[in-house]
């Protein structure tokens, strides 16, 4: 409730590999740097497709999920990561949506 943003993704298929084109704008609020999740509907797995530029324009390559589709991989997260060395996300999103 306390961020603000706001953004576009769209899931195309180019050269026959999916990739996730995204268009963010968001209220950092903090040092770090953006990066772009692919979470599960389960909220429990996610996918990091990585860093987002500056601009906040990116494509990402979706990598292959097991069965094909996106599998419950429908959420779209950018999150404000630490420079801590820690892979992992940082529970701190900035702006979050769904793929139809």
């Amino acid at each position: 409730p306390d961020k603000a943003g706001q953004g576009t993704a769209e899931l195309i298929q180019k050269n026959g590999v999916a990739q996730l084109s995204v268009s963010a704008t968001a209220d950092r609020g903090g040092t770090g740097f953006e990066e772009l999740w692919l979470i599960n509907i389960d909220g429990q797995r996610m996918i990091s497709l990585g860093v987002l530029p500056p601009d906040g324009r990116g494509s990402y390559p979706v990598p292959v999920i097991s069965g094909g589709g996106l599998d419950g991989y429908t959420i779209v997260d950018i999150s404000l990561e630490p420079l801590d060395g820690n892979a992992a996300h940082s529970r701190n999103s900035l702006l979050r949506g769904s793929l139809d």
